[in-house]
């Protein structure tokens, strides 16, 4: 399934953030594991705004971000004690799409530009990398059927342009039924 613009994804991307900051799964009772994603340097922009930053001065394809939410998703299924926090939030998705960008893109990411576009230092950055890699127990294989389930989930088409947030679990594949 294609998307109509290349920044429709970014824009999904922001939006299921959003989403898992705001959801029930988020509100617990038990203090949740500091990592070195959390930080008392927030950027004074909404999530969306920091994205759309990223995505105006990064050029990236959508398969990126679309990779970086499965990345995230899966340090949250992988650590139950960790959540998506305003103080996480920012370092989860620099550090997610840093991975997904070398990862996917042909080009040499330059680090010094992505870090001031970031709002981070390089070394920030590279721990940020480092502690994301750690909470996926080093796991970057995204198997084709969760790709492919992410993709749908985050398609434009009518029906699902009503939803307005995606439950934690929906990038776990599906069991087939007996």
């Amino acid at each position: 399934m294609q998307f109509d613009k290349e920044s429709e994804m970014h824009v999904a991307f922001s939006k299921l953030l959003v989403g898992l900051l705001n959801s029930k799964d988020n509100s617990h009772s038990i203090v949740p594991t500091r990592t070195k994603l959390d930080s008392s340097k927030i950027p004074r922009m909404s999530i969306q705004d920091y994205i759309g930053r990223i995505h105006k001065h990064v050029k990236c394809s959508s398969a990126c971000y679309l990779l970086a939410f499965i990345l995230i998703e899966r340090a949250l299924r992988y650590n139950r004690c960790w959540f998506l926090t305003s103080s996480n939030v920012y370092s989860a998705v620099t550090a997610s799409l840093t991975l997904a960008i070398k990862l996917l893109e042909d080009d040499e990411l330059d680090m010094k530009r992505y870090a001031r576009v970031v709002g981070y230092e390089c070394e920030e950055v590279a721990a940020m990398e480092g502690e994301l890699l750690k909470l996926i127990n080093y796991e970057l294989f995204v198997r084709e059927e969760e790709y492919k389930s992410c993709l749908l989930y985050t398609s434009p088409s009518p029906r699902d342009r009503t939803r307005s947030r995606m439950p934690s679990s929906a990038c776990k594949k599906k069991k087939k039924k007996k």
